[in-house]
């Protein structure tokens, strides 16, 4: 067994088996204490030390302060990547608020699980998420997706990946930026309108780039942390999601299919400011993350705390921004 499974394993500890544990340790320092040779003194201060060390770390440090979490998707690529061994601030949002950007860990709701066709956690608990913090409540989130015009033809992400043939979405991205397409395979390469254009089988073609980003109170964001920009057009309407997909053409609410009148109360109206008690997470990895976009603003008392430190693998050691 690696590192990162022993990791995991001591990361998801149950309630029960850290209890039987530290029974366990007690009992057999109540059994050495009562021997006087210099092998059991030894031993009993050795179990000493494991008692107090399992106390402090899962009944007193991981419940109320630090925990540590393992990332078990691409959902947060480039900041975080699948396997990474994260630690987690549970305590700050006890004594401060959360701030736009904060890499949050939350409980996820329902309407993700199901959208992700994931079942609850075996052990009854909730099912942890960490995503990017984009706005808190009464923060206005919009967001615009991101197309190529070549002649008469609309591009999205989706076409431009069959014209470049990307297969792997985790490990090749495509990324619209200024007068410029940008593709990751093992690094980034610049493309050109003329050249995608010659991608497209359409050389010679006017090309006009239109780059996806998010708005938030009115101001488009920077977003250096994203490995791609939105392919897909979203507003908040009376605190839900309204997403527009454009590979299908289709608008949900909250993951969901609108009724006619749902469609009709939404179809015109500008995005509104968070609900009281309601925050918006977005993957890094935007165009293939389950996040508010899909299932709505989360409860804001669902956050679990604020990650800060990968720890594992060791090549990857350093903060999270």
């Amino acid at each position: 067994m690696d590192i990162s499974n022993i990791t995991e394993r001591l990361a998801d500890l149950h309630v029960a088996t850290i209890v039987w544990i530290t029974v366990i340790l007690t009992v057999a320092r109540l059994w050495l204490i009562r021997r006087v040779s210099p092998a059991s003194r030894a031993a009993m201060e050795v179990v000493e030390a494991a008692l107090i060390a399992l106390v402090l770390v899962f009944m007193i440090i991981q419940p109320f302060a630090v925990k540590s979490f393992y990332i078990p998707s691409g959902s947060m690529i480039p900041t975080l990547l699948e396997d990474d061994h994260i630690l987690v601030n549970k305590f700050i949002f006890r004594v401060a608020r959360p701030h736009d950007e904060d890499v949050v860990v939350f409980n996820a709701p329902d309407q993700a699980l199901k959208l992700a066709s994931e079942a609850p956690d075996i052990d009854g608990g909730p099912t942890d998420y960490i995503k990017r913090l984009m706005g808190t409540p009464g923060d206005t989130i919009e967001v615009v997706r991101g197309v190529v015009q070549i002649g008469s033809d609309t591009l999205t992400h989706s076409d431009l990946r069959r014209d470049f043939e990307i297969e792997d979405r985790d490990n090749q991205h495509v990324k619209l930026v200024d007068n410029a397409v940008m593709i990751y395979d093992n690094g980034w390469k610049r493309y050109t309108p003329e050249q995608v254009a010659e991608k497209h089988g359409t050389p010679g073609q006017a090309v006009i780039i239109h780059p996806g980003y998010v708005i938030r109170n009115n101001v488009k964001l920077s977003e250096p942390y994203t490995s791609e920009d939105p392919d897909y057009s979203l507003r908040i309407v009376d605190g839900k999601s309204v997403l527009l997909d454009p590979d299908s053409d289709t608008v949900r609410i909250n993951g969901l299919e609108p009724t006619p009148s749902e469609l009709k109360q939404v179809e015109n109206a500008k995005s509104e400011p968070l609900p009281p008690g309601k925050v918006f997470v977005m993957g890094d990895n935007r165009n293939d993350s389950n996040d508010s976009t899909r299932w709505g603003p989360l409860d804001e008392n669902r956050m679990v705390g604020k990650a800060f430190f990968i720890f594992y693998p060791f090549d990857r050691i350093h903060e999270i921004r």
